[in-house]
């Protein structure tokens, strides 16, 4: 019975631990969207059989697209988790907030809007 308690004990304080330490997603972003076509082109160019490493950018015209560890360290994750997120964060947040990635606490995509010189040429 002790054994069983313990076991019980051990499995409640992982649990915790794995759920206090897991990034925690958002569709925060800037006060402007990115177009959906931008981010859908990023998306597309992420190769599912790479493997990427921190700061690795799919950036097509306002929609930007990152892989971030947050000083973790140097965590590859594979092009297809990094196209599954995006897909995820373009579906929920309108290319707007971050979501964990799974492989570290702190390892998340971030997708929002970025300016661009096309930007301000269409507008002024």
């Amino acid at each position: 019975m002790r054994g069983l308690i313990t076991l019980a004990i051990s499995l409640a304080l992982a649990l915790f631990a794995t759920t206090a330490l897991a990034y925690q997603d958002n569709c925060k972003g800037s006060t402007m969207y990115p177009k959906k076509s931008a981010c859908s082109l990023g998306i597309h160019t992420i190769n599912v059989t790479a493997t990427y490493r921190d700061q690795d950018e799919w950036s097509p015209d306002d929609c930007m697209i990152k892989y971030r560890t947050d000083g973790a360290g140097d965590w590859e994750i594979s092009g297809q988790t990094i196209k599954d997120v995006a897909l995820q964060l373009l579906n929920d947040c309108d290319g707007r907030g971050s979501y964990g990635t799974g492989n570290c606490p702190t390892c998340h995509l971030t997708m929002n809007f970025r300016w661009t010189h096309r930007f301000f040429r269409a507008r002024w």
